[in-house]
């Protein structure tokens, strides 16, 4: 492991410098060829772009999945990864909450047989004062519906927050055979993957095109309230109750429903009508016991 003092500039150079390097002999194109076109046939690195599109999970009992979707305002790919959590004294299996990482992906390179290539991943965090970057390295081969991945390099870029705007980078190089580097990922193609934002993933693997199915008629313009995320990180499709569907809540008793909290300015009130003055109610709700509709206010915006 190198430590090295830089700055800024430096640091960025040196990270694309290592993602550039991991282009081999047999890799034909490389990032220039992102969002360059002949006649709007498409390249090699959008074609690979493309095919890594998609939801992608390996088939542990606890999986680790890559949510892949493209940016919609650049060339760059939206990477989710979705971890369970290590295990732990209260949780031996592992079965606690899952965590996100919310990655940007770019295709460096692509194999001359286009079965694979080199893709960047980067994310920014940021804790005692110190916006941190961490780039990513891996090569990836796409066979079918599989798709294995094996990191080559994991850069930590390390930027102290000054007033001035001044202070250094510090960047750990984690070369091949680190300890950084995380285990190879072999991973097959899903309709889709819920894990960490349970329904609100289905919702935003359906808008962004990952999740492609059908609606209900009942669902039109309302497409996220008929999204469920299943016990096995399916997304389902289920049309709620008229309740759920007016954007009211359902709950499990009157007594849930009328509260007040003053901090917030919200309370809540039993209804049995929308704002079109139709019935509705929580019969058909996918929440089994909730059976009351609660409509919620905003004192403060209502």
């Amino acid at each position: 492991m190198r430590l090295l003092v830089v700055t800024s500039v430096l640091a960025l150079s040196v990270a694309t410098a290592l993602a550039c390097s991991q282009g081999g002999s047999d890799e034909a194109s490389s990032g220039a060829d992102l969002t360059s076109s002949d006649g709007g046939v498409e390249t090699p690195i959008q074609k690979a772009s493309k095919a890594l599109q998609g939801a992608w999970a390996t088939s542990d009992t606890l999986p680790i999945a890559l949510i892949i979707s493209q940016n919609t305002n650049d060339n760059t790919l939206s990477v989710n990864r979705d971890t369970p959590h290590k295990k732990a004294a209260g949780d031996p299996q592992g079965t606690g909450d899952r965590d996100v990482a919310n990655l940007s992906g770019t295709v460096t390179a692509v194999d001359s047989n286009g079965g694979g290539g080199t893709i960047v991943l980067s994310q920014f965090t940021f804790d005692h004062g110190n916006a941190n970057r961490e780039i990513e390295t891996w090569k990836f081969t796409i066979s079918g519906d599989s798709l294995t991945m094996t990191e080559q390099t994991d850069v930590f870029v390390n930027h102290p927050f000054q007033s001035d705007g001044g202070g250094v980078d510090t960047v750990v190089d984690g070369g091949a055979g680190s300890t950084n580097l995380r285990a190879p990922l072999t991973l097959s193609r899903q309709p889709s993957f819920c894990g960490a934002g349970g329904d609100f993933d289905c919702s935003d693997q359906f808008q962004t095109g990952v999740f492609k199915t059908a609606m209900p008629d009942a669902c039109k313009d309302r497409e996220d309230l008929c999204l469920f995320c299943g016990p096995k990180h399916q997304c389902n499709v289920k049309v709620p109750s008229t309740c759920e569907l007016a954007r009211d809540t359902c709950v499990d008793s009157i007594k849930t429903c009328e509260f007040s909290d003053p901090q917030q300015g919200t309370t809540g009130e039993v209804t049995t009508i929308d704002s079109d003055g139709k019935t509705i109610d929580c019969n058909g709700s996918p929440h089994p016991g909730k059976s009351v509709c609660c409509l919620t206010f905003n004192n403060k915006n209502d």
